[in-house]
């Protein structure tokens, strides 16, 4: 392999140029997963034909791979294919009964948290109780009442809402932003209007020894 490699020195270097470029070619073209998909696997071919008949041509063929998979997670990430199940089939259902687990630590703001829940479980207006995925950002505006924290089962009403971009030119990608995070979409709630359920599983030491206190107490505030 040694020999392979003396006309592009350092391998590791022309590695990472490889992934970063199929990553930044990802994020500029729109949801092309399918040819992706189709070209890694002619990709592959090429590199098993080229370690018998021509190794010179192995390691082009190789960082052409690792290109394709580069543009593949970051298009896996922008253009995710979601379940029946997940939450997002429910964006803009006026104020369902959600049910869920608070899967992160609090980002404190002024006057308000931010938590991500994973959704378990969702009452629909009609009264039909379904089961659901996905991560959503929950905005916790403080009043009164238990402040949810890290391992909680909370049930909670609130409008499941998707991430828009504001039309400015330029402007920041909020949509583009949540996906990378893994986030399908934002609801708000009122502190007073949350039940924090038991679901019967207590926490592990590290989330005890970690989370705040749950009573009210100064707060490190993000003015952004």
């Amino acid at each position: 392999m040694r020999t392979i490699l003396t006309h592009l020195k350092p391998p590791s270097l022309f590695i990472f140029c490889s992934l970063m470029a199929g990553i930044t070619l990802g994020d500029c073209l729109p949801d092309s997963k399918t040819y992706v998909w189709l070209a890694l696997a002619a990709l592959s071919g090429f590199l098993i034909l080229a370690a018998f008949l021509c190794r010179q041509a192995l390691f082009p063929v190789f960082l052409f791979l690792i290109c394709g998979l580069g543009m593949l997670s970051i298009q896996m990430k922008l253009y995710p294919v979601y379940p029946e199940d997940h939450i997002s089939r429910f964006f803009d259902v006026k104020k369902p009964l959600i049910k869920g687990k608070i899967v992160s630590f609090a980002r404190h703001y002024e006057k308000k948290i931010k938590v991500t829940c994973q959704c378990q479980s969702i009452v629909t207006p009609d009264h039909v109780e379904k089961k659901v995925s996905g991560k959503v950002e929950l905005t916790v505006y403080l009043s009164s009442g238990v402040i949810p924290q890290y391992g909680d089962l909370i049930e909670f009403e609130s409008t499941p809402r998707a991430v828009l971009n504001f039309e400015n030119p330029g402007a920041f990608d909020y949509a583009g932003y949540f996906k990378l995070k893994g986030l399908a979409g934002t609801m708000y709630c009122d502190q007073k209007n949350i039940r924090v359920l038991n679901d019967g599983n207590p926490k592990s030491a590290f989330s005890l020894l970690s989370e705040p206190s749950r009573q009210p107490g100064p707060v490190f505030i993000n003015s952004s």
